[in-house]
C-alpha cells in the first residue's frame, strides 16, 4: 500500500509539472515576436498552402524550393511536420500563435513520454527529477513557445530514444512494427533525424559482439533499411525523383553556399558544449563529469551506455552540419538523466541518510537556475534563434 501511495504521489507531482510548465510558456506567448521572413514564418505559409491546395500542393513546394537560387528557407522534405501543422491550424487557426501551442503541446507530451519510460526503465523518483530538469531546460522553453519544429521534432526524437531501446530490451512484431512507423515519421519531421540510423546501429554492433547480447537480423533492418523505404516512397509519390534529389543536394550543400551559414553556423568541434554551457551550465558539468565517472567505475547498466553512445554519437554527426544549438536540442534527453543519475551516486555515498531531500533541492535548484536562463536569454533579450553569437552578445561576452 505505502508503495503504491509513494507512487501515485510522484504521478500527482508530475501532473502539477505539467500544469506548471503549460503556465509559464502559456504566460509568455503574449510576447512573443514572431518572424514573419523567418523560419516561423515559412512553417505557416506552409501549412496555409498545403491547407488551401490539399496534398497535390507539395509538388509546388518541391518546384519553388529547387528553383530558388538562394534556398534561405526551410525545405518540403519536412512532410510530416508540414502535414501535422495543416491539421493543427485547421483545428486551432491559421496563425502564428496556433502553431506556436502545437509547440507548447509537443513540449508537453514530450515530457509524459520521458516520466513514463524512465519510469519504465529507472525508478519514479529518477523519472520526476528527470523530468523537472528536461522541464526547466532554457533552450526546450524557449522553443516551446515559437512557430517552429524543433519541439515537435523533440518528441518524436524521444520517442525513437526510448522504443529503441524497449525493442531490443524485450522484442515483439508489434514493438517492431511500431518503432519503424514512429521513426519513419520521425525523419518525415525533419530529415536530419535519418542521423539516428547510424547511431543504433553502433550500439547494436556493441551490444553484440562487446555485451554478447542477442541482436536480430531484424534490428538491424528496423533501424537502417525499414524506415528509409518508408520515407523513399513517401518522398517520390510527393516530390518525385527528380525534385527530390535537386532538394538532397541542395541541402548537402548549404553549408558551403548559404550566406547565413557561412557567418553563423560554423566553427570548431567545442562549439556545441560553448552554446550549451551558456544556456545550462550545470547540466553540461554534470553530464561531462557523469560520462567520465562512468568508465571509471565498475557499474555497468546497458541503457546507460545507450545514452552515452546517443550522446557521443549525436554530437560527433551533427558537427558536419551548419552548427545551431537548436538542431541538438535532442542532446537535452542523454544530458539531463546522466545529471539526476551523478547527482544520486554522489548523494547516495554522501548523506545516505538524507539523499532523497538533498537530491529534490538539488535538482530544484537547477531547476532554477535554468529558468533564470530562460527569463533572461529567451524573455527579457528575445533571443528567436539561439545561434552562439545571439547566446554570446546575451550574456556579454561580445558588444552589443
Amino acid at each position: 500500500m505505502i508503495s503504491e501511495f509513494l507512487s501515485d504521489k510522484r504521478t500527482f507531482l508530475f501532473l502539477v509539472l505539467l500544469f506548471v510548465s503549460f503556465t509559464l510558456i502559456q504566460m509568455s506567448l503574449k510576447d512573443v515576436d514572431f518572424v514573419i521572413l523567418a523560419d516561423e514564418g515559412f512553417y505557416l505559409k506552409y501549412g496555409t498552402y498545403i491547407g488551401e491546395h490539399g496534398f497535390s500542393g507539395f509538388k509546388k513546394l518541391f518546384e519553388l524550393y529547387t528553383q530558388d537560387q538562394d534556398n534561405l528557407y526551410p525545405n518540403p522534405l519536412r512532410i510530416g511536420f508540414i502535414l501535422l501543422s495543416v491539421f493543427w491550424l485547421k483545428a486551432f487557426g491559421y496563425s502564428f500563435l496556433g502553431l506556436a501551442h502545437l509547440s507548447l503541446f509537443s513540449f508537453l507530451v514530450f515530457l509524459c513520454v520521458s516520466f513514463y519510460f524512465a519510469s519504465k526503465y529507472f525508478d519514479k523518483d529518477t523519472a520526476l527529477c528527470y523530468a523537472v530538469l528536461l522541464a526547466f531546460s532554457p533552450l526546450a522553453l524557449g522553443l516551446a513557445r515559437r512557430a517552429l519544429l524543433e519541439s515537435t521534432v523533440q518528441l518524436f526524437v524521444a520517442i525513437c530514444f526510448w522504443l529503441f531501446w524497449s525493442l531490443i530490451h524485450s522484442r515483439s512484431s508489434l514493438k517492431t512494427a511500431v518503432f519503424i512507423l514512429v521513426f519513419s515519421l520521425a525523419i518525415l519531421m525533419k530529415e536530419t533525424v535519418f542521423l539516428l540510423s547510424p547511431i543504433f546501429v553502433v550500439f547494436l554492433l556493441m551490444y553484440k559482439f562487446l555485451f554478447k547480447r542477442e541482436v536480430r537480423l531484424m534490428d538491424f533492418l528496423s533501424v537502417s533499411i525499414f524506415p528509409f523505404l518508408i520515407v523513399g516512397m513517401v518522398y517520390l509519390s510527393v516530390g518525385g525523383l527528380t525534385h527530390t534529389l535537386q532538394t538532397i543536394r541542395i541541402i548537402l550543400h548549404s553549408p558551403k553556399t548559404n550566406p547565413h551559414a557561412i557567418a553563423f553556423g560554423q566553427g570548431p568541434w567545442f562549439r556545441y558544449i560553448i552554446d550549451f554551457m551558456l544556456l545550462s551550465p550545470w547540466v553540461v558539468l554534470c553530464s561531462i563529469g557523469f560520462i567520465f565517472s562512468y568508465f571509471l567505475s565498475e557499474r555497468r547498466h546497458d541503457l546507460e551506455v545507450f545514452a552515452i553512445v546517443f550522446a557521443v554519437l549525436s554530437y560527433f554527426l551533427f558537427n558536419f552540419f551548419t552548427k545551431n544549438v537548436r538542431y541538438v536540442m535532442m542532446l537535452d534527453i542523454p544530458m539531463r538523466l546522466f545529471t539526476v543519475l551523478l547527482l544520486k551516486e554522489i548523494i547516495s555515498r554522501s548523506v545516505p541518510r538524507h539523499a532523497t531531500l538533498v537530491l529534490t533541492l538539488l535538482i530544484l535548484g537547477l531547476a532554477l537556475l535554468d529558468y533564470m536562463n530562460f527569463y533572461t536569454l529567451f524573455l527579457e533579450q528575445g533571443i528567436y534563434d539561439p545561434i552562439s553569437h545571439a547566446l554570446l552578445k546575451s550574456k556579454r561576452f561580445i558588444p552589443f
